[in-house]
């Protein structure tokens, strides 16, 4: 009987230590070539924006530009991921595109846009982003 409990306990430890081998080559495959998300990269693309909205105190509702005219923000897929993944990264603030009633907006840019008349650049933050506030009339 004796011979039969070792066996098995080789045999358990065989597999524990194929399963282990297996585990860490994925990890170490995974550290090497990490899988790129895309909510958060849009997190990180927006951190710099959302830090400085905190520290200026800007709350409540601000405008939103995107490349596309208001109109047609919800008409694809991809201006619809951004303005709701910008959404999510910059809560509990909410983007309005009725951007003529509030003193600040943010623009979020993936191709050379004209910037939108009536408002002027406080910070550029890179990669399209920026933070703009109402220029006096």
């Amino acid at each position: 009987m004796p011979f039969w409990r070792i066996l098995t306990l080789l045999l358990v430890v065989a597999v524990a230590g194929i399963n282990l081998w297996r585990t860490a080559g994925d990890g170490l495959r995974t550290l090497r070539h990490p899988v790129a998300d895309p909510v958060m990269a849009q997190e990180q693309r927006f951190a710099a924006l959302r830090r400085t909205l905190l520290e200026r105190g800007i709350s409540g509702t601000a405008g939103y530009f995107a490349d596309v005219p208001k109109e047609k923000v919800f008409a694809g897929f991809a201006t619809v991921s951004e303005y709701y993944q910008m959404q999510y990264a910059l809560a509990p603030l909410v983007l309005d595109l009725n951007t003529e009633h509030h003193p600040w907006a943010v623009a979020n840019f993936r191709t050379a846009a004209a910037m939108p008349p009536g408002f002027k650049v406080v910070q550029d933050f890179g990669q399209g982003v920026f933070l703009l506030q109402q220029a006096a009339p």
